[in-house]
């Protein structure tokens, strides 16, 4: 399993994987016969989290915490809300940020905004931010605005 997730998620993470776990060796985590190894490196602005487990159950927890990558309006500020159609912001939006976004529910998407918009008011005007929105939530939708 592989998670992308935003760094200062990195020891919730972590302590997610330790929990109910003993730590065998440094990275290595058992519960009863259930083996965990893990590896992590940095790219695009968050940690790229790599288990090997046979553990279902934190595989299961993991997946109910939806951890998540930073979201394009921190990764590819520079760039501005528009769309990406080669290089690392294209392949980053295609293989990471966006099947992290379509797994949201509406709800959770609306949380999601409503915290990162909180976190963002001091270095994005409304009117930019009301585009990263709309960008975020036509991608998700495929380009059909109905369905955000």
């Amino acid at each position: 399993m592989t998670l992308n997730i935003e760094i200062e998620a990195f020891p919730r993470c972590i302590n997610l994987i330790r929990t109910g776990r003993s730590e065998f060796s440094y990275h290595h985590f058992t519960r009863g016969s259930a083996h965990t190894f893990l590896t992590h490196d940095d790219e695009f602005g968050g940690r790229n989290i790599r288990l090997l487990t046979n553990d279902v159950d934190l595989l299961e927890s993991l997946a109910i915490s939806k951890f998540g990558p930073p979201p394009p309006w921190v990764i590819w500020y520079d760039l501005g809300p528009v769309p990406y159609n080669q290089g690392d912001p294209d392949f980053w939006s295609a293989y990471i940020w966006a099947p992290y976004w379509k797994s949201l529910s509406a709800e959770e998407r609306d949380i999601f905004l409503e915290r990162w918009r909180d976190r963002t008011r001091s270095y994005i005007a409304e009117a930019e931010w009301e585009e990263w929105v709309f960008k975020v939530q036509m991608e998700a939708s495929g380009g059909d605005p109905e369905s955000r």
